[in-house]
């Protein structure tokens, strides 16, 4: 379970003595599965204000002239003069921003390198493609995994015991540590599960 590839120094450098289970680098940053739901959310997004708009001059998309009330003008636009409706479309392009914003991050994300994780008897450290260190303790995560494969690499999802909290300050969800497209991920699964468990009972006590 440990790749054959150099350990940032981040992470050589927090180890503290401790032996290395596994080492592998994760091929991107969010699961496949992750990035096709902001795609989807931003396609969505796209589809449904555009179609608000489109509805409220659809004569025109048939090719027929068509009246709108903008502000206190009544006006009536021609398939051959578009020009009174460019501030329309441009409040209209504005709308819908948002989800092309997620549509490119969605994109993005395909090629975005994933970070390293390593794992010891007591700990997963990992450092991400910016060089962020980050650690915990088997203790801090829940006794819950999922995993799923993508082609042939696995993605590794673990729950942390630590709430998400909004901006208003309330507890929303729990975080998690992502492996996205890993080696291994079975076996890590298994050997992070036994931790887990292990150090939730000594906890415990």
């Amino acid at each position: 379970m440990i790749e054959n590839r150099p350990i940032p120094s981040e992470l050589q450098s927090q180890l503290d003595g401790e032996s290395i289970c596994f080492f592998v680098k994760a091929d991107k940053e969010k699961t496949t599965r992750d990035l096709w739901r902001v795609i989807r959310g931003g396609l969505f997004w796209i589809v449904v204000v555009g179609g608000i708009f489109t509805s409220m001059v659809y004569e025109l998309v048939l090719g027929q002239p068509t009246n709108l009330n903008i502000g206190h003008n009544n006006l009536t636009v021609s398939p051959d003069d578009l020009s009174p409706l460019y501030g329309f479309f441009t409040f209209g392009a504005i709308f819908m921003l948002p989800g092309l914003v997620f549509v490119l991050l969605g994109m993005y994300g395909f090629s975005k390198e994933g970070g390293y994780f390593l794992g010891t008897p007591h700990r997963l450290l990992r450092c991400n493609s910016w060089k962020e260190y980050s650690a915990h303790h088997w203790s801090d995560f829940l006794s819950e995994t999922n995993i799923f494969y993508t082609n042939s690499k696995g993605n590794l999802i673990l729950t942390l015991k630590e709430k998400l909290t909004t901006k208003k300050g309330k507890k929303k969800g729990n975080k998690s540590v992502k492996m996205a497209e890993i080696d291994y991920a079975r076996e890590i699964n298994k050997f992070c599960l036994e931790k887990i468990s292990h150090a939730n009972k000594t906890f415990k006590q």
